[in-house]
C-alpha cells in the first residue's frame, strides 16, 4: 500500500468516525427537542390539535410534507418552498437566518461524499484526472439532491423545537381574494349585473 493510499484509508476512517459523531450528535439535538415538544404538548392538551407521533413526523419530512398537518406541500418546485403552508397556514422559516441549517447540512453531504470519493478513487489506484473529476461531480451532485430534504428535516426541526409559526388562516382562502373583490365592488355599485344603480 502506498503512502497515498495509507491516507486515503486513514481519511476513509476519519470521515466515517466523523459522520457517526455527526449522526449522535443531531440524535441528541433531536432528543432534546423532542422533550421540549413533549412540554408544550402537555400545555396543549386541552387544544383539537392532535399530536402527530415521530414516525409520522419523519415520514411527513421524507414526503416533504408539512410537519403540523402532513397536507401542505414544503415545495413548489424542486428547490424552492412555500412560506406558509398552503393547507393550514403554518410559516415555515420565521427568522431570516434559518437557511443556515440545511445550508451546512448540504454542505456537509457535498464535503464529505468528494472526501469518500477520493478516498476510494486513491485506494483504486485510479488516474489522476479521474481523481479530481469524480469527487468534484459527486459532490455537486450530492449538494443538490440533498437539498429538499435538508430543508425538510430543518422545517421539522423548528416544528418540533417550537420554532415555526403559529397556523393562520388556511392559504386557500387567498384564493377567495378575488371573488370578494368582486363582491365589493358588486356591492358599491349598488345595481344588477349590467351595472345599473338601484333607486
Amino acid at each position: 500500500m502506498s503512502a497515498n493510499q495509507e491516507t486515503a484509508f486513514a481519511l476513509l476512517i476519519a470521515i466515517c468516525i466523523a459522520g457517526l459523531l455527526a449522526l449522535m450528535s443531531g440524535f441528541l439535538i433531536i432528543a432534546m427537542a423532542w422533550s421540549e415538544y413533549d412540554q408544550q404538548d402537555r400545555e396543549r392538551a386541552e387544544s383539537a390539535e392532535p399530536r402527530p407521533s415521530g414516525g409520522t413526523l419523519v415520514r411527513r419530512a421524507i414526503a416533504r410534507r408539512c410537519p403540523r398537518c402532513g397536507r401542505g406541500a414544503l415545495f413548489r418546485g424542486y428547490m424552492t418552498m412555500n412560506q406558509a403552508c398552503p393547507a393550514c397556514g403554518a410559516e415555515f422559516w420565521q427568522n431570516a437566518g434559518e437557511w443556515m441549517g440545511p445550508v451546512v447540512m448540504d454542505y456537509s453531504v457535498a464535503a464529505g461524499g468528494a472526501l469518500v470519493t477520493w478516498s476510494i478513487m486513491v485506494l483504486l489506484s485510479a488516474p489522476e484526472f479521474f481523481q479530481i473529476i469524480v469527487p468534484a461531480l459527486v459532490a455537486a451532485a450530492g449538494g443538490a439532491a440533498v437539498v429538499p430534504w435538508s430543508r425538510s428535516f430543518w422545517t421539522l426541526f423548528l416544528f418540533v423545537n417550537g420554532e415555526m409559526g403559529l397556523a393562520s388562516k388556511p392559504a386557500k382562502t387567498a384564493r377567495l381574494k378575488p371573488l370578494a373583490k368582486k363582491v365589493l365592488e358588486f356591492g358599491r355599485r349598488g345595481g344588477d349585473r349590467s351595472g345599473n344603480r338601484r333607486d
